[in-house]
C-alpha cells in the first residue's frame, strides 16, 4: 500500500480520539466570589444645563382666593382699668366692683363687648361670684356714677343674686345718652385743653372744692370772666328724665398760685350749656 493513505488514516484516527477525550472530561468549576446587589443603578455624572430659577415669593404678599379670605376681625375689646377693683364681699360671697375707661366714638355694641370682656377678665383672674363694671370716657371724673355704661356679670345677671347657684350671665344695666348723642360735648373740653371761663351775667365765677358741693362753705376762690384755665377732668352725673349734671375740674393761676377746683359746665361751655 502506498504510504500517503496510511498517513491520512493515522491523522484522522488521532483527531477522533482527541475529540472523544474532550467530551468525556468534566468542565472546570468556577472560582467562588462574593455577590453585590445594587439597590439603584450607579450614578452618572452629567454636567447640568444652566436652569433659571423663579424668584422666591413672599407668602404674605400673595392674595388668597376669595373663599380663603379671613372674616373681618371683630372689634378688639380695649379698656384701661382705673385703680384697683373694689371689694363688696359678704359671708362666703365674693363681689367686685371695677371701673374702666374706654375711648370715645364706640357704638353701643362695642361698649357692651368691652364691658363684658372686662368682667370676664376680672373673673378669670380672681374667684368672683359677681362683678359690677362702670365705664367712663377719657376726661370724665371716675369717682361717681358711670358716664358711659354699666354692666353686671353675676348669677342671673343680677348683683343681688351673687350667692345663688344659678347660671352666670352678663347684663347691661344702662347706657349714657350723653356719650352717644352729644358729639360736640364729647369731642371738646378734654383734659389738657385750655379754655377761657365765661359767665352769662359777667359776674364772678365761683370755684368749688368738689363737684358735688356748691355752697359758700365749699368755695375756694372766685375769678372774673375771661380767666384762662386748663381742663383737668369732667364729671358727668346722670339724673332723671335723661338729664345730666356736668362739672369741670380746672387749673388756673391766681395771684401767682396754681389753684385746682370745680366749676359748673356753663362757665366752660358758655351759651352752649343749658
Amino acid at each position: 500500500m502506498h504510504p500517503q493513505p496510511l498517513i491520512i488514516i493515522l491523522i484522522s484516527t488521532i483527531m477522533l480520539l482527541a475529540s472523544c477525550r474532550d467530551k468525556n472530561e468534566p468542565a472546570p468549576k468556577p472560582t467562588p466570589h462574593p455577590i453585590t446587589i445594587e439597590q439603584s443603578p450607579p450614578s452618572q455624572t452629567i454636567d447640568p444645563e444652566p436652569v433659571e430659577l423663579e424668584p422666591t415669593i413672599d407668602k404674605l404678599t400673595v392674595p388668597a382666593k376669595e373663599s380663603e379670605q379671613p372674616a373681618a376681625a371683630a372689634f378688639p375689646p380695649e379698656y384701661t382699668i382705673i385703680g384697683e377693683p373694689e371689694e363688696y364681699h359678704y359671708s362666703n360671697v365674693r363681689r367686685f366692683g371695677m371701673r374702666i375707661r374706654v375711648e370715645r366714638g364706640r357704638t353701643r355694641e362695642e361698649i357692651e363687648q368691652v364691658l363684658r370682656q372686662a368682667a370676664l377678665d376680672l373673673k378669670a383672674s380672681r374667684r368672683a361670684d359677681a362683678i359690677d363694671v362702670l365705664a367712663f370716657a377719657p376726661g370724665d371724673d371716675a369717682s361717681g356714677i358711670a358716664t358711659v355704661a354699666k354692666g353686671i356679670l353675676a348669677p342671673n345677671g343680677r348683683w343681688s343674686d351673687a350667692a345663688e347657684p344659678a347660671p352666670i350671665q352678663f347684663r347691661l344695666d344702662f347706657f349714657s345718652d350723653m356719650y352717644f348723642q352729644s358729639d360736640q360735648l364729647n369731642a371738646e373740653w378734654n383734659p389738657g385743653d385750655e379754655v377761657e371761663l365765661w359767665e352769662r351775667d359777667n359776674k364772678a365765677i365761683r370755684i368749688s372744692s368738689s363737684w358735688e358741693h356748691w355752697g359758700e362753705s365749699s368755695q375756694i376762690a372766685s375769678v372774673a370772666p375771661g380767666t384762662k384755665a386748663t381742663i383737668a377732668q369732667k364729671h358727668i352725673e346722670p339724673l332723671v328724665n335723661e338729664m345730666v349734671m356736668i362739672r369741670y375740674e380746672i387749673e388756673f393761676v391766681l395771684d401767682g398760685k396754681t389753684i385746682r377746683g370745680w366749676i359748673d359746665r356753663s362757665a366752660v361751655e358758655g351759651p352752649a350749656a343749658p
